[in-house]
């Protein structure tokens, strides 16, 4: 004797295996800060509160000009 699955729950599981799949690539593919690292998305780190700019050789202080 074969079951049968109600029409129902089988939309329901379908629904919810795909609400599954983009959460998990949603949140997968969500850029996150390496740990230990404090970040305010859509803010600079050199314009946080309490943030401190360090030049790097990559990244040299701005030169003084004058005009």
């Amino acid at each position: 004797m074969k079951r049968e699955v109600s029409p129902v729950l089988a939309l329901v599981l379908i629904v919810v295996v795909v609400g599954l799949i983009l959460g998990a690539y949603y949140y997968l593919s969500a850029p996150r800060p390496p740990k230990g690292v404090k970040y305010t998305p859509g803010v600079p780190p050199w314009m946080e509160q309490g943030g401190s700019y360090k030049p790097t050789p990559d990244y040299p202080p701005a030169a003084k000009t004058s005009r």
